[in-house]
């Protein structure tokens, strides 16, 4: 069985003197070696599938091709098992040599290695630029456990928020990440608070959470105190971690308003 590591491709071309003048000969007509097929694999992906470029090499038109997608998990130095009978695979029938199309498969949160396989062939199990990323997407929002319906509060008092926590499905075996609540304020009122960006709000006061991914949802309560009065407003975010893409719940989210008096 042919184990593809590398797409090559060589051509020669010889130019000789004649031997009674001097004078360049016309080359010799020589065979260049066609490339292999190759698949060329993301570092990351985003969404719960990967876009993958083939390109057919020197295989025939009407050739069958299968791609596989292996879970490996958060640990990329883990041995892939390309023997999983639960992988995910599509199939694709080559068009012409020398073609490049593209085809998606589902993937697993965490690293995904993926091997393509024809007759009388494969690329390699683990091999290097085989593996894509797909990291966790979390939806974070914010609300304010007490206050009552107007969310006021007096000031120095403390205060209960809860993080809402969701996109954590599938994330099992995933090291816990961190988000920060931010108190942006204080605002002398409502418009003033809904008119500020999110680029650069006035935050009073940051809360350091941490969120345990493995499940769907997690919602985690963490304490403010906010001393002086005033309208503010309440923002949740993460920056990209090896698990994790960034998100902030002030760019996506409706605001959330908090008045101390």
């Amino acid at each position: 069985m042919k184990k593809i590591l590398a797409v090559a491709a060589a051509a020669a071309m010889t130019i000789g003197l004649s031997s009674c003048g001097g004078q360049p000969e016309e080359p010799a007509p020589t065979q260049t070696e066609k490339a292999d097929p190759a698949l060329l694999v993301p570092d990351m992906t985003y969404g719960q599938s990967a876009k993958l470029k083939i390109n057919t090499g020197n295989l025939e038109r009407g050739t069958v091709l299968t791609v596989y997608a292996f879970p490996v998990g958060w640990d990329k130095d883990k041995e892939v098992d390309c023997s999983n009978p639960d992988a995910e695979k599509t199939q694709y029938t080559v068009a012409g040599e020398g073609v490049e199309s593209m085809v998606s498969l589902r993937v697993n949160m965490g690293h995904n290695a993926f091997v393509m396989a024809g007759p009388g062939f494969t690329t390699e199990c683990g091999g290097e630029g085989s593996m894509t990323l797909r990291k966790i997407e979390p939806d974070l929002g914010i609300t304010l456990s007490d206050g009552g319906e107007d969310n006021t509060v007096k000031p120095g008092k403390e205060t209960e928020v809860t993080v809402l926590a969701s996109g954590l499905y599938e994330s099992e075996g995933a090291t816990k990440f961190p988000a920060e609540v931010h108190v942006n304020g204080p605002y002398d009122s409502i418009p003033e608070a809904t008119a500020a960006t999110c680029e650069n709000p006035k935050v009073a006061m940051r809360e350091e959470v941490e969120i345990k991914p493995g499940i769907r949802s997690n919602n985690v309560r963490t304490k403010i105190k906010i001393p002086q009065t005033g309208v503010y407003f309440l923002s949740v975010s993460t920056d990209e971690t090896d698990v994790t893409t960034a998100y902030d719940s002030c760019q996506t989210q409706e605001k959330k308003y908090i008045t101390v008096k």
